[in-house]
């Protein structure tokens, strides 16, 4: 007699189905900007850098804190958004005994600060802390342009300090409009991808290239997000011909970030990064971390 297996029940097919749905379970992530909406947003990055071997050299240390509102202008057809950005205020503790001092601004307060560095940079803080700029910025978070404004340009030749230029770039300020590249495909829990972002210095470029995990949907605040965390590789590339030509003798750098599928916006990112250098020589070490977040607005 020719033997049969017993077929399984409803019950188990669909049992089956479901759990091999789920262990395979894709997700795009997008954000989904529309026209109109106003995001109220948090920035701050504090920082230390010493100047010597050891640990034992010069010390500066410095807290930026900016707030802002992001306004969506338009949106394409394909989710490509123009988003007017505005610094609402911009607080900048810097302290270097010995050297620099101390400066302490905010612009709400208005005054400026003290002592012929801070003197120097006092008008670029106050253009920096009433900035205004236009950004365009696809579905995955990708920001294709981006200017610096008028009043910061000027003031940045009016300060005289060499660098602050490449410090605050075009390139730079996209920073402050969106800290996440999403990636181009769907992900189920475990995928990765890799970015890569060129940051400006007055001693060459500074090359980071990001490795992103996608950690699944988690609980955060009571409000159900996806996870996203991620590894950072500098690498340096000098400026030709330059004396005092920058090089990475190490670094490393981690983060989570918490995106709200659903909103399709960034609700969260946290990054901590340390770098050891070489200029001209010269030993800096330098850490930083950076938290940026969304400002929660009442009855939301």
């Amino acid at each position: 007699m020719l033997g049969f297996r017993k077929p399984p029940s409803v019950l188990a097919m669909t049992l089956l189905i479901a759990t091999a749905a789920a262990g395979h379970a894709q997700t795009t992530l997008r954000y989904k900007f529309k026209e109109g909406d106003v995001l109220q947003c948090t920035t701050q990055i504090t920082g230390r850098t010493t100047f010597g071997s050891s640990g034992k050299g010069n010390v500066l240390t410095t807290t930026q804190t900016m707030d802002m509102t992001w306004t969506v202008k338009s949106v394409d057809s394909d989710g490509t958004a123009q988003i007017t950005v505005k610094s609402n205020r911009l607080r900048l503790v810097l302290d270097m005994p010995g050297r620099i001092g101390k400066i302490d601004y905010d612009s709400e307060k208005g005054a400026m600060p003290g002592g012929s560095v801070g003197k120097a940079i006092g008008p670029f803080l106050r253009a920096c802390g009433e900035a205004e700029f236009l950004v365009t910025v696809d579905a995955r978070g990708e920001i294709t342009y981006g200017e610096v404004p008028q009043k910061v340009q000027v003031a940045i030749k009016g300060a005289q300090v060499p660098g602050l230029g490449e410090l605050f770039s075009a390139q730079t300020l996209k920073g402050m409009v969106v800290f996440l590249i999403l990636p181009k495909d769907s992900v189920a829990k475990g995928d990765t991808w890799d970015e890569k972002l060129r940051l400006a210095t007055p001693f060459g470029d500074l090359w980071k290239a990001d490795k992103c995990v996608y950690e699944g949907t988690v609980t955060k605040d009571s409000r159900k997000m996806e996870q996203i965390k991620g590894t950072a590789d500098i690498t340096a590339d000098p400026k030709a011909k330059q004396p005092s030509a920058i090089r990475v003798k190490e670094a490393k750098g981690s983060g989570a970030a918490y995106f709200d599928h659903q909103d399709g916006r960034l609700y969260s990112l946290a990054t901590a990064q340390s770098m050891t250098l070489e200029i001209g020589g010269q030993t800096v070490q330098m850490s930083q971390n950076l938290n940026w977040r969304v400002i929660p607005q009442k009855g939301k």
